[in-house]
This record gives structure tokens, sequence and C-alpha cells, in this order.
């Protein structure tokens, strides 16, 4: 499931993650009877629907495109997205289904969602993965001259990640000039490393 709206965040979707995802590694891993439930606006959701990144999903799964009434509030748009999630979620307990979030602006390496399948089945009640905040264009550019977005290994994401970091994981790195006043973790540089 995933929460997108608005036209650059739809199109970084669209152009970009879901073609990621369109792998044995990752959508192709996951469960017979898997649903892809997208929750945007109204305005949004003949485009998405038409697009032909998401006509290739409906290949591996039924995709289910939600107008969801949560993300046309006056709230900031976190308190919007955060329930879509929770509507996301109580809907899953109902059907006694797992639950997976995918952001709408995250790419992921080939075999990620495989991983969390594996760990599913081994008992896991719950997997989380953290991600690094990379600089856009700086990375899209990479990912364009790397000519696909498909079949990224864990490495060469990361690499790439590494080569665009955004100011705020910058911010998180411990020997930044400006650290984090609240960071979500702590990265030490290894020179030569990453």
């Amino acid at each position: 499931m995933t929460v997108v709206w608005g036209a650059a965040y739809r199109q970084l979707f669209l152009d970009v993650c879901v073609p990621n995802q369109l792998t044995p590694g990752n959508l192709g891993a996951l469960p017979k009877g898997s649903r892809y439930r997208i929750f945007t606006v109204a305005a949004d959701a003949p485009v998405i629907e038409a697009h032909e990144s998401v006509r290739q999903i409906s290949q591996w799964m039924p995709v289910d495109i939600v107008v969801a009434p949560e993300l046309s509030t006056d709230e900031d748009q976190f308190a919007r997205m955060t329930a879509c999630h929770a509507r996301a979620v109580k809907d899953a307990l109902d059907a006694g289904a797992a639950f997976i979030v995918l952001a709408p602006d995250h790419v992921m390496s080939e075999g990620t969602l495989a991983a969390v399948v594996r760990r599913h089945q081994h008992g896991a009640r719950a997997v989380v993965c953290t991600g690094l905040r990379i600089e856009k264009d700086g990375f899209l550019g990479a990912l364009r001259d790397r000519g696909s977005v498909r079949d990224l290994s864990a490495r060469e994401l990361v690499a790439l990640a590494l080569r665009f970091p955004h100011p705020y994981t910058q911010s998180h790195t411990i020997d930044f000039l400006r650290v984090a006043t609240r960071p979500i973790g702590v990265y030490w540089s290894v020179p030569g490393e990453g």
C-alpha cells in the first residue's frame, strides 16, 4: 500500500518507484492473493489508473486505487498520510492480511520484498526498514545514466545513495558541521568505505 497525491510525487511514483518494484524479487515475490493499494485524491486517480506502470502491476496482482477523503482535509501532509495508513491497517486487520507500506518516493534493491516475505514466513510479525534520504535530482540523474531503475543490487543502491546524500541525511553524520537536533539515526563516515 502506498499513499501518493500531487503531481510531483505522483510522477516520481509512476515513472521511477513503481518500475523499480516490478521485478521478480519485489512485487513478483509477494504471495498469491496479494493486492496493491494506492491511496490518492480524486484528481490523481485517473492519471494513476491510466499509467503504464500501474497496468504492469495488474499483471502481477489486482490494483486498488482508493480515493481517500482523508487526503482532502486541512491537516498537514503527514497527518493526512498517517490517516490513510491507519485506514489501510484497519482494512488489513479486518481481512486478516499482512501489510506492507511503500513510500511513494522509495527505491529498493532487487529482492527487498522477497526478504520481507521470507522473514514473515519464519515468524516475524514486523519488518522495519530505514532508508537514506537522498538528493533527488543527482540520484535520478545517476539512475537515468544507469539506464534502468530495475534490478538494483543492495550494494549498487547504497553506493548510489552515498554519492547523493540529502542535507538531512548528512546532518545525521556524527562529524557533520550541523548535526540534527532530533536524529532518527546516527551515521559514521568510514573513509574509503562509505
